[in-house]
């Protein structure tokens, strides 16, 4: 199971490994918070609008589907999860002698992860009769998910969904629309609102257009990270936050649901959103500030 912060530590990787029992989600917005740990950053660099519906419905995603949709990129069956480490360790021990110098390693590193991505799929070869297609898979329906979320309006979108769930051409596609509208209708009025406005700075739509007279540039991952920081701080001094919390962690939904505020996508405005944009306390701000060393990044 890999949901939430589990992604943040694992998906920057460069070999990312499913089986047919991962479960992968980022459920933020059903307990009043948001996507953080990058993850606006590689649920926008996703194929189409998936990464979308996935923050904003916090759907969860199979071995299989993981792979397809770019979150994975090898699946393995469970069966060979043991030999994983054999498997490298025999792959790199033909690689390195292990007295080299840290230049040498930066200039095998090409060489190092072809070996790794090469042992991986031999693992992936001998085991690909486990890790299987779905019925609950979502990357059949990777062209309706971009129509229906298209948008970069949480009304608008729900409105798409919720015609889909009705008068879809194909059964399947009634209900796959039915569960994203029902998850992302569980999700928190503010939390999806400021989501969709963090996935929309992330990667702004081409008819923005900034000074220099095109459209602003992607944010890049330490970008996002700062913005995630700020907003999830946010999150964090409200009520909904800790409503959510009691609502699905500790209740576990048996006890009454959220009382989010506001209470509706519709009466959350353009004002709340960009708050959660906004510099932060004394205490966010320093930890931001040593970030941005760190990592060479310009204080915006």
């Amino acid at each position: 199971v890999v949901m939430g912060g589990g992604c943040g530590v694992s998906i920057h990787g460069a070999f990312r490994v499913a089986t047919e029992r991962t479960v992968l989600a980022m459920p933020e917005c059903v307990i009043g918070l948001v996507p953080d740990v990058g993850a606006t950053y590689f649920l926008s660099n996703l194929p189409g609008r998936v990464g979308h519906a996935l923050a904003l419905t916090g759907r969860r995603v199979g071995g299989y589907d993981a792979k397809k949709l770019g979150l994975a990129t090898h699946a393995i069956g469970s069966s060979a999860v043991g030999k994983i480490v054999e498997s490298l360790a025999t792959a790199l021990e033909r690689t390195f002698s292990g007295g080299e110098t840290t230049s040498e390693l930066d200039r095998n590193a090409k060489d190092w992860a072809n070996k790794v991505d090469e042992a991986l799929r031999k693992l992936e070869k001998e085991t690909s009769g486990e890790v299987k297609e779905t019925p609950n898979d979502l990357h059949p329906h990777l062209a309706v998910i971009d129509r229906w979320f298209v948008s970069d309006d949480v009304q608008e979108v729900d409105l798409t969904l919720n015609a889909a769930a009705v008068g879809g051409r194909r059964e399947r596609e009634r209900k796959v629309a039915k569960e994203l509208l029902e998850l992302m209708r569980a999700g928190c009025p503010a939390s999806l609102r400021v989501t969709a406005a963090m996935l929309k700075r992330v990667r702004p739509p081409v008819d923005i257009m900034n000074v220099s007279g095109g459209p602003p540039p992607p944010l890049d991952l330490a970008r996002c990270l700062r913005m995630e920081f700020r907003a999830v701080a946010e999150c964090i001094s409200r009520d909904d936050f800790y409503e959510g919390v009691r609502a699905r962690l500790v209740d576990k939904g048996k006890g009454d649901p959220p009382a989010w505020s506001p209470e509706s996508v519709e009466e959350v405005g353009h004002d709340d959103v960009e708050t959660f944009f906004e510099p932060g306390s004394r205490e966010v701000e320093e930890v931001i500030a040593r970030f941005e060393r760190a990592v060479g990044l310009e204080s915006d």
